[in-house]
């Protein structure tokens, strides 16, 4: 798009929009203001139900969430 109309524009946004991410951030009342304390575990980014899709793992997969720092702490 940049070359043929010959400027930059935000073209990944326009047509990139995560309609479905944030419907299910809407259905679930999920509080967004506390992501960037975040901590959770890698088998929990891994996973991914889709019967009980679950919002800080998806936000990971779609480049929302990035790692901030890595602990070797096993799970309790």
């Amino acid at each position: 798009n940049a070359l043929k109309d010959g400027k930059l524009e935000n073209y990944w946004f326009t047509t990139g929009t995560p309609t479905f991410l944030v419907n299910l951030i809407k259905e679930k009342h999920y509080n967004l203001t506390g992501l960037e304390n975040l901590s959770i575990y890698k088998e929990d980014i891994k996973s991914f139900d889709l019967e009980y899709l679950e919002i800080e793992p998806l936000l990971f997969q779609t480049g929302y969430l990035t790692i901030k720092d890595v602990l070797n702490n096993n799970r309790p």
